[in-house]
């Protein structure tokens, strides 16, 4: 797995499989790449993003190439770590973790 910082002893928050292979994220950086993925494929202006990978990019604005399915995996819950901001965290129904 490759990493932005190029450790492999630091496992990272998320990863996106692209065809090179996984590439780790920390929690703001997929939501920045998720964020400009989306305002992208809408055909607006996305945040600078200089700092991702562009595979990464590509691979979350086209999906995987074999079949519908997720991209970006995180690992931890949001809500045990305190990343939603308080009264907006996500029904159980909706938020699935990769523990």
């Amino acid at each position: 797995m490759r990493t932005e910082n190029g450790s492999l002893l630091l496992r990272p928050d998320c990863t996106v499989e692209t065809a090179e292979g996984e590439v780790g994220l920390d929690r703001e950086e997929a939501q920045l790449a998720t964020t400009a993925a989306a305002l992208l494929g809408r055909g607006m202006e996305a945040p600078d993003t200089s700092g991702i990978d562009e595979s990464v990019l590509q691979r979350l604005a086209d999906g995987p190439p074999e079949n519908a399915g997720p991209t970006l995996a995180c690992r931890g819950s949001a809500a045990r770590d305190g990343s939603w901001p308080t009264g907006s965290s996500p029904t159980p129904r909706t938020w699935t973790s990769n523990t």
